[in-house]
């Protein structure tokens, strides 16, 4: 039972460092305040009604405890230091491997995007053959049929899905469009 302390406490640490620290933070705090007031009650007591002579050589005693007792809060409060140091630090840590896995994700998704448009196969199947091109005129006109989807507003996957292409196929039409090179195929 003894051994198993320091394990929840780990496992507690790590599992909510703002919450360990909070409790940490208040618990020097209610510390602090009990020795203080522990420390006035003595002074009061010796300072107070009737104080005799062994109570008097007890005052130096006192001042040696409140001079340990300052010390080990002083101690303490550096060991909170580290600690909320060492907590934040596993925050940082966590918080860049967080965003790490964001991007990845965000990633995956645009990768899924991009295929979005292709049909559905078996992770094993082979790519699909590429299609032979028809004939120049045929070309031309589904060239024309891109373009005319795309002046009124078709997203590439819609284009793509009505005309029973592939978006990759679409997104080439388009782009060769605008270098330019669209042109010329549409005259060949």
């Amino acid at each position: 039972m003894n051994n198993s302390c320091p394990i929840l406490l780990a496992s507690f640490l790590t599992e909510n460092p703002m919450l360990a620290l909070g409790v940490v933070l208040a618990a020097g705090a209610l510390l602090l305040l009990a020795t203080r007031r522990n420390i006035r009650r003595r002074e009061q007591q010796a300072c107070g009604r009737g104080t005799t002579v062994s109570a008097r050589s007890s005052l130096p005693a006192a001042g040696r405890s409140q001079r340990q007792l300052q010390e080990s809060m002083e101690k303490l409060l550096l060991e909170l230091e580290q600690l909320s140091r060492e907590i934040n630090s596993q925050v940082d840590t966590r918080l860049r491997a967080l965003n790490l896995l964001i991007r990845e994700a965000d990633e995956k998704i645009r990768q899924l995007q991009r295929m979005q448009g292709l049909p559905e196969t078996d992770g094993a199947a082979a790519p699909p053959e590429p299609r032979r091109e028809p004939h120049p005129e045929v070309t031309s006109e589904r060239y024309a049929r891109v373009y005319q989807m795309a002046e009124r507003g078709l997203t590439v996957v819609e284009i793509a899905h009505e005309l029973e292409m592939l978006t990759g196929e679409v997104e080439l039409i388009l782009a060769l469009r605008r270098t330019g090179a669209g042109a010329a195929g549409d005259r060949a």
